[in-house]
């Protein structure tokens, strides 16, 4: 099930989303090999910008629109990032991540969400996808469960946020994730998302930040003392 926030104004075609192409079993091919030196060469240009060259072609992005889960090209005025070392966002723009898509976000973002990246003083490219897919499932369950907005008092009572790897070292993308409290999982709806490990961080590209629009993306990692212990 993709939950999708309910605040945008966007609205999809009657249309139930296909499962992503990703989801279907493919045809096992071994990479070829990197030589010494370029894996080298992107090692260092990782650490010096905490990026990954995107992997997100045309026909990626193209995917998530037809499949119903990102607004049409002329209306939120997506561009591919394949090929780019590191985002470089024009005038009303800001960078999005094809898993974030497929974990139920859209822009503009939901107050309840704007709110969120303010109090702990953090952007959208720190979360990872499991903590957008935490955000996607709570903003359901209040509106659709229990039928109130969501809660900020409520979500501070299931889920904190942690740094990855670690908080002396939080990486710059995907450096800060949201974790249900253990003591009150049982409170809570039983899920258990699965891990993305790091290749999610490549498949990046642009989108318009126009309504409720996101601060602008500062260089580096999220500061260790903004996150919730």
């Amino acid at each position: 099930v993709i939950f999708r926030f309910t605040f945008t104004p966007f609205q999809s075609d009657s249309k139930s989303p296909s499962r992503s192409p990703r989801a279907k079993t493919r045809d096992i091919e071994m990479a070829p090999k990197k030589n010494k030196s370029k894996v080298e060469e992107e090692t260092v240009a990782n650490m010096s910008t905490g990026w990954r060259k995107s992997k997100m072609s045309e026909s990626l992005v193209q995917e998530l629109e037809n499949m119903g889960l990102l607004q049409e090209q002329g209306v939120i005025q997506w561009r591919a990032g394949e090929g780019e070392d590191y985002p470089m966002e024009g005038t009303l723009e800001t960078v999005m991540f094809r898993d974030f898509v497929e974990c139920g976000l859209a822009l503009p973002l939901s107050e309840f969400f704007y709110r969120l990246l303010q109090f702990w003083g953090i952007q959208l490219h720190h979360l990872t996808p499991q903590s957008i897919l935490h955000l996607s499932i709570f903003t359901h369950f209040c509106e659709a469960f229990l039928g109130i907005l969501p809660h900020f008092r409520l979500f501070q009572h299931f889920f904190f946020l942690i740094p990855i790897p670690n908080a002396t070292n939080p990486a710059v993308v995907g450096g800060c994730e949201l974790v249900l409290r253990p003591e009150t999982r049982g409170e809570y709806l039983a899920y258990d998302p699965a891990g993305k490990g790091a290749e999610w961080k490549k498949f990046w590209f642009h989108v318009g930040n126009f309504e409720s629009s996101l601060l602008e993306r500062i260089a580096g990692a999220p500061s260790p003392r903004k996150l919730v212990e």
